[in-house]
C-alpha cells in the first residue's frame, strides 16, 4: 500500500475484534504489524488519523481548490 499510495490517496482502516486479537498467541503478530505501521508514521510514509480529521483534511483541500472538486 505504501508503494501504491504514492500515486493516489490510499485508506487503510484497521478493525480489531477481541475475538480476534484479543487471544494471547496472536499479540505478537499484532505487535508487529502495528510496529510496521508506527515506523512509517515516523518516517512520514503514514498518516495515522481518525475519520474526522480525514472529512477536514479533504473539505480544507476543497475549499483551497474547488475546482478539483467539482
Amino acid at each position: 500500500m505504501l508503494e501504491q499510495s504514492r500515486a493516489q490517496p490510499l485508506v487503510m482502516g484497521i478493525a480489531l475484534h477481541p475475538y480476534l486479537v484479543g487471544q494471547p498467541y496472536r499479540l505478537r503478530h499484532l505487535r508487529r504489524a502495528l510496529q510496521q505501521v508506527a515506523g512509517a508514521r515516523e518516517r512520514g510514509a503514514a498518516w495515522v488519523t481518525t475519520p474526522g480529521a480525514i472529512c477536514d483534511h479533504v473539505a480544507a483541500l476543497a475549499a483551497a481548490q474547488p475546482e478539483a472538486f467539482a
